[in-house]
């Protein structure tokens, strides 16, 4: 365990995080019925999310560190958040 930067960028209903030379990973919300707003889940079975949840695509996604996987494509789920620590 070693500290390290975590660079988050959202903009535009795609979100990145990325910790340089171990994780990074980029995705988008999808639009909902109407064609305009995004897929919103307000009443999600997990019970670490408080708030409402978009329904979003996994655009790309990688780990390196003790086991590696990437992957594109897949179903995701976004959500607003604010660390403090």
């Amino acid at each position: 365990m070693q500290p390290a930067k975590i660079a988050f960028r959202k903009g535009g209903g795609a979100m990145h995080a990325e910790v340089p030379g171990a994780f990074s990973m980029s995705g988008y919300q999808l639009t909902g019925m109407d064609g305009r707003q995004p897929a919103v889940i307000t009443n999600a079975p997990f019970g670490v999310v408080a708030q409402p949840i978009r329904q979003a695509m996994a655009k790309d996604v990688s780990y390196h560190g003790s086991w590696s996987a990437d992957f594109s494509g897949t179903n995701s789920f976004i959500a607003d958040f604010r660390y403090e620590g």
